[in-house]
This record gives structure tokens, sequence and C-alpha cells, in this order.
């Protein structure tokens, strides 16, 4: 995922390679959500760095492979929990290694 992020950063991807994300509403509580939650978070991270305001999406039906999805957490490998800090800190990470800078050290006081 990290990869496709810079190489993206980079152009040498273009988003349009990429599948559409999905997104359904909940019956439940009426919200958006994705079927696709390693792409949202490419997104979420890279389009500040490209440029992107806005995106198409594919809207699906609800189905149970969405409420299979809500119930799942991550077992396996590097975890980014998808909040503002994280999205920045991974974001600077990216464009450290895309454009061959280094990052800004959060950690230190």
């Amino acid at each position: 995922v990290f990869d496709v992020m810079v190489d993206l950063v980079r152009g040498k991807m273009s988003i349009e390679e990429l599948p559409m994300i999905r997104v359904s509403q909940s019956p439940r509580d009426n919200r958006w959500y994705s079927a696709d939650n390693r792409r949202c978070f490419v997104y979420k991270v890279i389009c500040p760095l490209i440029g992107i305001r806005q995106m198409g999406v594919d809207v699906i039906n609800w189905t149970s492979e969405m409420d299979t999805k809500l119930e799942q957490t991550a077992r396996f490998g590097e975890i980014w929990e998808v909040t503002e800090e994280t999205i920045t800190r991974v974001r600077e990470e990216v464009r450290a290694k895309a454009f061959g800078w280094a990052p800004a050290d959060s950690s230190a006081a």
C-alpha cells in the first residue's frame, strides 16, 4: 500500500489505474461506509498531495459483506489507525520517500 501511495505521488501511477472505491449506506444508521478500506486510506493520505478534492465512487447495495467488514479487526502486519494524526504522519512519510527528503520528527519535543 505504501509503495502505491509513493508511485501515485511521483506520477508513476494515476488514480485511474485503481478501481473505484465501493461505498454503501448502512440501513441501521444511514452512514456511508467504504467496502475498500485500504484504498480509502490511500486516498485520504495522497489526495492533498496531488491536488484531488473530489472523486467518484461506486455506490453498491448494503450486503452481509458490509456487516462483516464493520466487524473486522486487523490481525497481521503493521496497522495504521485512521485518525487525522496518523494520516498526516503517513502523508509526511510518503512525501519524504516520493521527493527524497526526511519527514519531520513528530516525536521530538
